[in-house]
């Protein structure tokens, strides 16, 4: 009850709502996974702005600053970001609700103060929570993408040239989704078959033709 008192405190409450959002996108892709067809409008929704989200962290991450090496110390465009978010998010948490409580803080211009240290602090921890995430995607990745190319895809969310979609590949038994770009001026709808031509590693997406 003290935790969540202190949760909800003022001086936490920005890092808490944070939290609580990364704890309803990871209840929603559970309840997804389980339930995929009752929940197939949210679930596209959510991976539509996953994927622009994606692409606009890879923008950033070919050019210079404290952004793009914050991006690559933090394994961006190689873990899923909303792994990335979850695990700074809970960290900034932790440091916030146990920082306020030992120090007795409630002041929230104290608090303001406190949030650079906080989150320096937890993008540092954040690499070292990340970073066997990385090592696994990196295997999946390179097995995947071989395994990937050459095969048909069904289009899940729409796609064309400019912008990223989303489609499904049967591999083995499972299906694996994948973000797709075409790869001549065409668009694809989705319920759309496609053919998996290559993987842009620029992009981060696959290559596909209409059939």
């Amino acid at each position: 009850m003290e935790l969540l008192n202190e949760s909800i405190n003022l001086v936490n409450l920005p890092y808490t709502f944070l939290v609580v959002i990364c704890l309803f996108y990871w209840l929603n892709v559970m309840v997804g996974v389980l339930s995929p067809d009752t929940l197939d409008l949210e679930l596209d929704s959510t991976v539509d702005l996953d994927a622009d989200i994606d692409h606009d962290i890879d923008d950033v991450a070919v050019g210079h600053g404290v952004f793009a090496t914050t991006a690559e110390f933090l394994f961006v465009g190689k873990v899923p970001l909303m792994i990335i978010i979850t695990v700074l998010s809970t960290l900034m948490w932790v440091f916030s609700v146990f920082g306020n409580h030992y120090f007795g803080n409630t002041s929230g211009v104290y608090a303001l103060m406190a949030f650079l240290p906080i989150l320096i602090v937890s993008v540092f921890l954040s690499r070292f929570f990340v970073y066997p995430f990385a090592l696994v995607f990196r295997k999946l990745n390179h097995e995947v993408d071989r395994e990937i190319v050459g095969k048909v895809s069904k289009v899940v969310l729409p796609a064309s040239n400019v912008k990223k979609g989303q489609a499904t590949v049967l591999i083995g038994n499972a299906e694996q989704k994948i973000y797709i770009k075409t790869s001549e001026n065409s668009s694809l709808f989705k319920g759309d078959e496609a053919m998996v031509i290559e993987y842009d590693s620029t992009q981060k997406c696959y290559l596909v033709e209409p059939i």
